[in-house]
């Protein structure tokens, strides 16, 4: 079953070009609803879903702002309201709540 997280991270892969480590490094405040941009300014390394770190993009071009349009918002929208009614649910704090997280995570 595809979940809204996995979702909207395709949804931001197919439309903006990112990489992989770009897209699963994006955090809320890289984004900008009002303009419909996303500010790639690192992206993510590691070795599991617990054990990870941010880096500087891959070169220096690498960082940039990418228009991502409506069909993005729309979908970044929608995980933040999943992630608000998920961390509602389950009644305590989310660890890394700044990030997109749109892989699987413990508490």
């Amino acid at each position: 079953m595809l979940t809204t997280n996995m979702w909207a991270f395709f949804i931001v892969l197919a439309y903006t070009g990112l990489r992989i480590s770009e897209a699963a490094g994006l955090q809320w405040d890289d984004i900008d609803f009002d303009a419909r941009t996303i500010n790639v300014n690192k992206q993510i390394y590691g070795t599991s879903v617990l054990k990870y770190s941010f880096i500087p993009p891959k070169n220096e071009q690498s960082e940039r702002i990418v228009s991502s349009g409506d069909t993005v918002a729309k979908a970044l929208g929608l995980l933040q309201e999943w992630q608000k009614d998920e961390r509602l649910s389950a009644k305590s704090t989310i660890r890394n709540a700044g990030n997109l997280r749109v892989t699987r995570s413990n508490p």
